[in-house]
């Protein structure tokens, strides 16, 4: 549309865009939208007398100047969800109402438009390298907020002769805050060099990708036995499937292995096997990543089917079976037997299914001899229940059973069914 202005009896057409419709300073009417941590915005009417509306309709334009709306509102006090991962915010969003009054009429912008710098979604965060004893790097994405907004990360590689390659998606599980590659596959084997960076690339829940959210890291510390070793096999082990529910969550390593250490913990699992901590003999790190941190630095070892297994999921596995080994105490130095593999869902290593315990030919702490094989009890629960979890930065646990890393309660487990309960974090 275009004015006209008249000039020596000439009309000339002055192209002037509409410009959006501004609340007036006496009526004080505007639109607001509350931003949050994790989840969507919340769109809302401030000053209006909600008495009179029958109805409200939210518009946002995102940053590439593309329009939605939200359904209708048709009570007070008239909010809606912004779902911001449905558009581009890379830029400023505006977010405007029509207000469908009692009456009938329809008042078109009459809060006037608000405007949000899309920039606010960005996760930040930070990028960990590393470089594998077999030669490979891997790395890790933390974010810094918009956790349960991620979909997807995928890494990026700039190897030696300043070439780009994506190296695949990270993998994590609902209890940890990391996106992990645990080693970086299709890249060149003189990957090494002066360009070498990684980069994340982020994929929103709508689909969009936000590019780089955080700094390149150009640094790849190596780590001792981080991951993918050469072991030796030893013993038998037979079928590494055997009794494991949902075996494609791990990944074969190598499907024979014997370790040497001291029992650390052990803890009985809803899917009825045990977690037996190891804590690794000298030379013997190569069977530990960077993310058996989470599991006291120890290799985890899993003993399917000791008990029944109360998880769904897991019961057909054990069905008809029941493992008969003996589990060795806390305190014990022992050898242990098993597939090698790593967990995809969490990102550790772990000897699993166990095949077989043994004697360590000496030990290396505490007990001078093995005691003898015990039944294990169930641990007594701890004093704080949730000190564990706050510990790995989680601040509530959703009802769907999900967790939640958000650093403020706005919008916490807003997709999850809402908050069961917070452990105290925040």
């Amino acid at each position: 549309m275009a004015r006209r202005l008249v000039v020596g009896g000439a009309a000339f057409a002055l192209l002037i865009p509409l410009l959006p419709v501004t609340a007036t300073a006496n009526s004080g009417q505007r639109i607001d939208v509350r931003l949050t941590v994790s989840g969507p915005w919340v769109a809302q009417l401030v000053n209006f007398d909600l008495n009179t509306i029958q109805s409200v309709t939210y518009y946002i334009r995102d940053a590439s100047n593309h329009w939605r709306e939200t359904q209708p509102v048709t009570s007070a006090p008239f909010e809606a969800p912004v779902n911001w991962w449905e558009g581009d915010n890379n830029g400023y969003e505006v977010v405007t109402a029509h207000v469908t009054l009692i009456t009938g009429k329809e008042l078109k912008d009459s809060g006037g438009w608000h405007w949000v710098d899309g920039h606010h979604t960005d996760p930040r965060g930070s990028i960990q390298a590393w470089t594998n004893v077999d030669g490979t790097p891997g790395a890790t994405y933390t974010p810094d907020s918009h956790l349960d907004d991620i979909k997807a990360v995928e890494f990026w590689f700039r190897d030696a002769n300043d070439q780009w390659h994506d190296v695949g998606p990270g993998s994590r599980s609902q209890e940890d805050a990391d996106w992990l590659v645990q080693s970086f596959k299709g890249i060149p084997t003189d990957w090494q060099g002066a360009e070498d960076a990684v980069s994340v690339h982020v994929v929103w829940l709508g689909g969009q990708q936000l590019v780089d959210p955080t700094h390149w890291t150009e640094d790849f510390t190596p780590q001792s036995g981080a991951v993918v070793a050469t072991p030796v096999a030893t013993a038998t082990c037979g079928d590494p499937h055997a009794h494991v529910y949902s075996s494609d969550r791990l990944q074969l390593l190598a499907s024979c292995v014997t370790v040497t250490g001291v029992v650390d913990v052990i803890r009985k699992e809803k899917d009825g096997d045990l977690h037996v901590l190891l804590r690794l003999d000298p030379r013997e790190e190569k069977y530990i990543n960077a993310k058996n941190a989470q599991e006291e630095g120890d290799l985890v070892l899993e003993p399917v089917c000791v008990d029944q297994p109360t998880q769904a999921d897991a019961v057909s596995a054990c069905a008809g079976y029941r493992n008969p080994l003996s589990i060795p105490p806390v305190g014990a130095h022992i050898s242990v037997t098993g597939p090698w593999v790593l967990d995809l869902d969490h990102g550790w290593l772990e000897i699993h299914p166990v095949s077989s315990f043994g004697s360590a030919t000496a030990p290396t702490s505490a007990p001078q001899a093995a005691p003898s094989p015990v039944s294990v009890a169930p641990a007594p629960p701890p004093a704080d229940p949730y000190a564990a979890l706050r510990a790995q930065g989680v601040s509530a646990i959703c009802n769907d059973g999900t967790y939640s890393y958000s650093k403020t309660r706005s919008g916490t487990c807003s997709h999850h069914g809402g908050v069961r309960v917070w452990t105290g974090l925040i």
